[in-house]
């Protein structure tokens, strides 16, 4: 099945959004967490309006062939 997204390969893939905030959290740099929060939600945001773009392509293709 193809992906919605595909998952870039030069970046790790955390397991869950609480090893993501750990890692958000470890950063000590001035300004370092604000940014990556910003930019991890922001990303988490287009991200969800793609999949839900898709899918409501998917509910639309499918009802138009239960129609026929």
């Amino acid at each position: 099945m193809k992906r919605l997204l595909e998952p870039s390969g030069l970046f790790a893939t955390p397991t869950s959004t609480e090893e993501l905030q750990a890692w958000i959290d470890a950063l000590s740099g001035p300004g370092e967490k604000q940014l990556a929060l910003t930019v991890s939600m922001m990303t988490w945001n287009l991200a969800s309006a793609v999949v839900h773009e898709a899918a409501k392509d998917a509910i639309k293709l499918a009802e138009e062939l239960s129609d026929e």
